[in-house]
């Protein structure tokens, strides 16, 4: 278990969340267990759309042999260098929030670049997933994870340092709640020319992304980061495993991925657009 305050709030009271044993306590005694891989559902009842929200298991497993291979350790790379470099802002702990973390791939490489150079960086996932959640609390080296909607964080305000939002659902107030004063926003998209191969494969007329990002009122665009790299698979099951870890999978017909399947080798650019916001 990690020292210091937990970010974990009550999701009914709002009241900060203490550590006692295997379950979270809140000062009102809300009790949360923790699971048996050590996530916590933090998510209520009426907070979910579904009996089973979130990417399926299927996906995660795929994305997860896509991810641990390499294939996208340029973003990965790239979210780590930033956050390290925000990290020297000489506060220790330094924490940050994954806001969609999925099976937590992206934060545990934060994570470890920071502990590369030598930070004390505390990680918190949060993904309305459970099998996400189990996934990424199962497999991380520290981390807390628990099961929640990003537009209502289970979060003590102005108590994250950095928030990571990768290709995820979004909330300008909730994000800009649980930073803190000097606290920055990162988000990624994909950008205009992501997974186009793949595309072009699928589709009789493929389209490009449009970069439109997610409006932030509450906050100030402070930088923007452009990362282009190439994915080559030439395994028929990397390049089934790049198909279901996308929501092109519930979107293409049988046959096609198929045939997709059967091909020897799939390129596509992967293309990446990282913003850096301060909250106004």
């Amino acid at each position: 278990m990690m020292s210091g305050e937990l970010l974990w709030a009550c999701p009914v009271c709002g009241a900060g969340l203490e550590a006692e044993g295997r379950s979270y306590r809140c000062a009102n005694r809300h009790t949360y267990d923790l699971s048996a891989s050590g996530y916590v559902n933090l998510l209520l009842a009426n907070q979910r759309k579904s009996k089973d929200p979130g990417d399926s298991k299927m996906m995660l497993t795929a994305r997860r042999r896509i991810l641990e291979a390499g294939h996208f350790r340029s973003l990965a790379d790239a979210l780590g260098r930033l956050t390290a470099g925000l990290a020297h802002s000489g506060r220790s702990p330094f924490t940050v929030l994954d806001a969609g973390c999925g099976e937590g791939y992206y934060l545990e490489c934060v994570l470890d670049e920071c502990r590369r150079h030598g930070i004390e960086a505390h990680g918190y996932g949060i993904d309305i997933s459970k099998d996400a959640v189990a996934m990424a609390a199962a497999a991380s080296e520290g981390g807390r994870f628990a099961v929640a909607s990003s537009r209502y964080l289970p979060v003590r305000s102005a108590s994250a340092d950095v928030l990571l939002q990768i290709f995820a659902p979004h909330s300008d107030l909730e994000f800009h709640r649980v930073l803190r004063g000097d606290g920055k926003l990162v988000t990624v998209i994909p950008g205009k020319d992501h997974l186009f191969g793949l595309k072009e494969l699928l589709y009789e007329k493929p389209y490009y992304n449009d970069e439109a990002e997610h409006p932030y009122p509450s906050f100030a665009l402070q930088e923007k980061i452009r990362i282009r790299d190439e994915l080559v698979l030439t395994e028929p099951s990397a390049i089934r495993d790049l198909v279901m870890m996308t929501p092109y999978y519930w979107r293409t017909e049988p046959a096609q991925l198929e045939r997709l399947a059967a091909r020897s080798e799939l390129r596509t650019p992967l293309e990446f657009v990282v913003t850096v916001y301060g909250k106004q």
